[in-house]
């Protein structure tokens, strides 16, 4: 207990004064004011008077002469250092006031929680590890964390605080450690002390996951684990493609337990994918899993290993043809294809032998497997016709697609359009496959791949050849969706709006000088390269078919200067600053004269 005895000044009339108490984040006090019980404080507390004949005046155990106030009740000039306690403000009623308060000393705490979020099935598997420091008492500018050998080994790992990537630095194994082959310590300093919550953001990936067809396969995750401190949870949320199921391998080592409502603790997950969470009561170096088809055992599992579907668009007719390599051991599959398919205008070939097949109303398709074809692979040779009504701008359509019992590795769309036409905004759910390359006179577009490449054959004889000047856009995706929506646009109305935007902006700067300032064509400059930055493919076309505008502008510029030349002859008068000679005793107005010798009327 700390009794503080307040000066007292001599003088006629003392005016109440405020007192200001700011304790440090580690020390925490207790007033024990003048109208409350005694206070029982820890039995190792000490006693500590300023002045010893305090005991004979007041009693050490209440507060004398101060007024409790509120912190904003009283006007305070000075500024009070940043705590994480409010301060404690009094106010002086009578000289002699004393203080008594019941002081308490705290070492600093930490705790974290981990949560960690994997998505797995994607063209890399990201996991994303959260950890929440709770710091009391103490500022916190370190913390120390187990990185797996098998992250930190690759490189492609990372700590970052906000939007801040922090540095990190090897720790050397403490008194009583021995160095392992599973996991390094790192020291990662954070940007400043800080107490309070602090989250940090662990990033990196592993290899992809591969289902075998013979049997679930099983691995291990590995995990960032916090050291040297409190760990309140370790939860770990998996994120999958839905019909795949994932499972504890095991008994998850015994540490490992589901999370009930799991689904609800990601509301945001898109609706092709679903959430399983587990936790562990504490820290964890790796989670070991078991991945399958939901709703189905080992032997009903089936995977489309890689998939070509290509459609050809002309205004008029949709053709569609779409080359699967599948491995099943389900006896059949189910293919969905859009309801408006002819029924007499599609060929289905297994293998290379037809199948004389015909789609449901709804467009389904159901193929039947011999035992023979059953856990091994199979090529899947479907073709089909259909009216093309859609739009001319905005197109949706749907591809085909298998139903939830097959699992997607790779599938790649091909898409055909004639010359005139040019996707200015590709589907959202795709992923471009195709590059830009000089072809003598202009950039064009070349697909990545070609179907033979990817180990797929086209045996279709239904296909119509793919003409040089069509327009061939390749996409590629591990979670399709059936439908797709895109936008195109005709040439014509690409040239004319691209070249009128050129020769408006070289109209506006040959009329208007006050716009040819080097901050207005850096501005223009900069909007472009942003534009480029976030839309490269529509803007390089856009940049294509400027060029007719931009011809144009540069012929309005030449007959612009043309028809505002100046006069042949231009006078000006002039003061030389030619100083005379010695023996010249009055200085000489010299005149300059310029003459135009390319104008005719100069002789």
């Amino acid at each position: 207990r700390l009794a503080i005895r307040l000066p007292s000044p001599i003088a006629n009339w003392v005016e109440p004064a405020p007192l200001v108490i700011v304790p440090d984040d580690n020390v925490e006090l207790i007033p024990v004011e003048a109208n409350s019980l005694p206070s029982e404080l820890d039995k190792s507390s000490t006693e500590a008077f300023i002045d010893p004949s305090l005991l004979a005046l007041v009693p050490p155990s209440r507060t004398v002469g101060l007024t409790r106030k509120g912190r904003y009740s009283l006007p305070l000039r000075i500024e009070l250092p940043k705590r994480q306690q409010d301060p404690f403000v009094f106010q002086t009623e009578s000289a002699g006031a004393v203080l008594v308060v019941d002081a308490q000393y705290h070492q600093q705490t930490v705790s974290v929680a981990a949560q960690t979020s994997i998505k797995l099935l994607e063209p890399e598997n990201q996991v994303t590890q959260t950890l929440t420091y709770s710091v009391a008492y103490e500022a916190l500018d370190k913390v120390l964390l187990l990185i797996p050998k098998s992250v930190g080994e690759t490189g492609r790992w990372s700590v970052a605080f906000g939007d801040k990537i922090l540095e990190s630095r090897d720790v050397p194994p403490g008194p009583g450690e021995s160095p392992t082959d599973s996991w390094t310590k790192k020291r990662i300093s954070l940007p400043e002390a800080k107490i309070g919550t602090i989250p940090l953001t662990v990033r990196y990936t592993i290899p992809q996951v591969v289902l075998e067809h013979d049997l679930i396969p099983s691995f291990s995750v590995p995990l960032v684990r916090p050291a040297d401190v409190n760990t309140t949870a370790f939860d770990v949320n998996l994120t999958v493609p839905n019909g795949v199921h994932v499972d504890l391998h095991g008994d998850g080592d015994g540490v490992w337990k589901p999370l009930e409502n799991e689904q609800a603790s990601v509301p945001s997950l898109p609706r092709q994918t679903r959430n399983t969470a587990f936790t562990a009561s504490q820290p964890q170096d790796k989670i070991s899993l078991l991945v399958s088809l939901e709703g189905n055992d080992v032997s009903g599992m089936s995977t489309l290993e890689k998939g070509w579907i290509q459609t050809w668009l002309n205004g008029k007719i949709r053709m569609d043809h779409g080359v699967f390599l599948l491995n099943c051991d389900r006896e059949s599959i189910s293919l969905r294809l859009p309801p408006a398919t002819h029924k007499g205008r599609i060929s289905v070939r297994l293998d290379g032998t037809p199948l004389p097949l015909r789609p449901t109303p709804k467009g389904e398709l159901t193929i039947s497997l011999t035992p023979a074809q059953l856990g091994r692979s199979i090529t899947l040779d479907v073709w089909y016709q259909i009216p093309d009504d859609s739009n001319q701008r905005h197109v949706e359509m749907e591809l085909p697609h298998f139903d939830q019992g097959v699992l997607v590795r790779t599938l790649y769309w091909q898409l055909i359009l004639p010359g005139n036409l040019h996707v200015v905004r590709p589907p959202s759910d795709w992923t471009p496959e195709y590059t830009w390359q000089w072809n003598r006179f202009f950039w064009g577009r070349v697909p990545s791949y070609q179907m033979e490449e990817i180990g797929l054959r086209n045996n279709s004889t239904d296909n119509p050849p793919i003409s040089i000047e069509a327009n061939q856009y390749l996409f590629s995706s591990y979670h399709p969706t059936p439908e797709v929506s895109f936008y195109v646009l005709d040439r014509s109305w690409i040239v004319l709006a691209s070249s009128g935007l050129a020769l408006l902006v070289g109209l506006v700067l040959i009329y208007f000088p006050r716009f040819r300032y080097a901050g207005s064509l850096l501005g223009l400059g900069i909007a472009l390269a942003a534009t480029i930055f976030y839309h490269p493919a529509p803007v390089l076309l856009a940049l294509q078919a400027s060029s007719f505008g931009v011809v144009l502008a540069l012929v309005a510029c030449y007959v612009y200067r043309i028809l505002n030349r100046d006069d042949a002859w231009n006078f000006h008068t002039n003061r030389s600053a030619w100083v005379a000679p010695n023996d010249a005793s009055n200085p000489v107005e010299v005149y300059s004269v310029i003459v135009d010798e390319s104008d005719p009327k100069v002789e």
